[in-house]
């Protein structure tokens, strides 16, 4: 792709600030103006192609790619050779390079619509009410309305009561856009399940009188006072609205909350991980602020977290995963907003050969501008999901080798995706190094 880094059209992105009715913004490939129409499983196939012409892209395929396994037993060796290695542009002198997942193959994937239906979303929402002890108290009838582009919205009413009630339009196939946001709690629904929620505990606990909407959106998680690793931190416990809980039990219970279905189970062959934590301070205690992370079959999803970053091109546009899970109490999970693990995955191309992580280095700084001075921080293998910008909003999925550092000739973050079967680079830089 050239030196990416040179070409001055560049853009600046939002990775989505998550607010009622984000995720009419979220990439599926139905087309939009039909879904209220479809019933669940039944995206048209027909715009399979639309995210990436998997033709044209096997005949990118690199030819010095090797085998995965073999990549595995060698790469210990490989990272000290990169390491050591005089680049014009990328140092890898304090780079921590992680453990190779373990795994036979890796896929190109296209992300999809899983589909629920108006009743499947009243249901949901009752089921939700009743576990969290707020049915009694939710007057169903008139608190779950609908967004829907066809039945359009009352700008003279406030949200979310600008909406219709979803009880007058269950005739409608599609239930995606129901939601409740009230002071005592918080649920919205999406195409592939619940995409945020919150039984009100946070801003209970503080007792403000906002919409429950805004624990699920962290609103009242920004006093950090500690933050890092699972694997790090995972011991130390603070007192919690009710009570100590290790870091490390938080993370579990948060895991077994998303595996246990929203309402669906994960899609086959996702398996969640939680990687990192932050500690916020709540009132007088304290509460955990979990990032939430998808792998397939062993790979991880790249993820990130909220921000504006700048993408120097208009060819494709970033969608990683952004889930962010708030723990308060004993209980778990108690306010969540972002990516649903049941997003359907279709492989459209796989292999057990990669280019490895020497060849990888190689033709990253070959490909990046010669002006660059980036400290590679981190690299892992992963998958990067990505929107090709032709409109379709179809979500690709390519198995990458993700370098995360900081350009220091700008002083600013910097992270770059190397394509593991063609070397294609994708990157985008992010806010100002520490």
């Amino acid at each position: 792709m050239g030196e990416l880094y040179m070409n001055k059209h560049h853009k600046t992105v939002l990775i989505p600030a998550l607010c009622i009715a984000a995720f009419f913004t979220m990439s599926a490939c139905a087309d939009s103006k039909t879904a209220d129409t479809q019933q669940k499983n039944t995206a048209d196939k027909s715009y399979t192609q639309q995210g990436i012409d998997i033709a044209a892209y096997e005949k990118k395929l690199a030819d010095n790619r090797e085998n995965y396994k073999l990549g595995c037993e060698q790469y210990s060796t490989d990272t000290d050779a990169v390491k050591n290695k005089d680049y014009r542009n990328l140092s890898f002198t304090n780079c921590t390079f992680k453990d190779m997942p373990e795994t036979n193959e890796l896929y190109v994937m296209e992300g999809g619509v899983h589909g629920i239906t108006t009743q499947e979303s009243w249901d949901t929402i009752k089921d939700w009410l009743e576990s969290i002890g707020k049915l009694d108290t939710t007057d169903m009838d008139s608190e779950v309305r609908i967004i829907n582009s066809d039945l359009g919205m009352d700008d003279t009413k406030e949200t979310p009561y600008s909406y219709p009630a979803l009880k007058d339009h269950m005739d409608l196939a599609s239930g995606v856009g129901a939601l409740v946001n009230t002071n005592e709690c918080h649920i919205q629904i999406a195409d592939n399940g619940i995409y945020s929620m919150s039984d009100g505990k946070i801003g209970a606990y503080l007792n403000t009188d906002a919409h429950a909407s805004s624990d699920a959106l962290g609103t009242y998680t920004d006093d950090v006072v500690k933050s890092g690793t699972i694997d790090e931190l995972g011991k130390e416990s603070y007192q919690l609205i009710n009570g100590e809980l290790t870091i490390e039990q938080g993370a579990e219970l948060t895991g077994e909350y998303f595996e246990n279905g929203t309402p669906f189970v994960p899609t086959d062959g996702i398996t969640l991980s939680v990687p990192e934590v932050r500690v916020f301070k709540l009132g007088q205690v304290y509460g955990y602020d979990y990032m939430v992370q998808r792998q397939y079959h062993g790979v991880p999803i790249a993820y990130h977290d909220y921000g504006n970053y700048q993408i120097y091109g208009n060819e494709y546009n970033f969608e990683e995963d952004i889930k962010h899970a708030y723990v308060v109490d004993s209980d778990g999970v108690s306010a969540y907003a972002g990516v649903n693990d049941s997003e359907p995955l279709e492989n459209l191309y796989s292999s057990d050969g990669i280019l490895g992580i020497k060849d990888a280095a190689d033709i990253l700084s070959g490909k990046m501008a010669k002006f660059l001075n980036v400290d590679v921080q981190s690299v892992c293998l992963t998958y990067v999901p990505l929107n090709f910008g032709d409109g379709s909003e179809c979500k690709i999925y390519l198995p990458a080798w993700q370098f995360d550092g900081i350009n220091r000739t700008k002083d600013e973050n910097i992270r770059m995706y190397l394509d593991a079967f063609t070397g294609e680079v994708y990157y985008y830089t992010y806010g100002e190094a520490a």
